[in-house]
């Protein structure tokens, strides 16, 4: 499943960074990767978040372009795969992420996984640009009935 993603976003990524990301008021994109755990699964399960609120992995609110410039599919993913794919979900005290640590923790046989149905957001703030956010969900569909997950 991680090398289909991998090969949409590879795909897509180059003109993706420098013509919606780079120089304007979009976070980074919400690629998912897939763990072990979810592919293994015989129950699967997929969330969905509204939009990324400042999503930029691991300097969620500290944004700095040249960190878009240089980062990769793998970078990105990455940080994703730190972000969510783990027991604890980096402790987020909110609705959403306390629901889905309770669930994963009361059904260990079950897989799950965190998706958004805005993949590129704000840098700064909650929302997004309508225009990047079309532009967006050609090249990273959100629910592709093609992707197998």
């Amino acid at each position: 499943m991680n090398e289909q993603l991998k090969g949409l976003y590879q795909q897509h990524w180059d003109k993706t960074r420098d013509e919606i990301v780079i120089g304007k008021d979009s976070a980074f994109p919400f690629m998912i990767s897939v763990s072990k755990r979810y592919e293994n699964a015989t129950k699967k399960v997929m969330f969905c978040g509204q939009e990324t609120n400042c999503w930029n992995g691991k300097e969620t609110h500290n944004y700095d372009p040249e960190l878009v410039k240089r980062s990769t599919v793998g970078t990105i993913t990455k940080c994703y795969n730190d972000f969510v794919n783990k027991e604890k979900r980096m402790g987020y005290n909110s609705p959403f992420w306390n629901f889905i640590n309770r669930l994963a923790t009361q059904n260990a046989n079950k897989g799950f996984i965190v998706n958004n149905i805005v993949k590129i957001g704000k840098k700064r703030r909650k929302g997004y640009n309508r225009v990047i956010d079309e532009e967006a969900h050609k090249y990273f569909p959100v629910f592709n009935p093609s992707l197998t997950l």
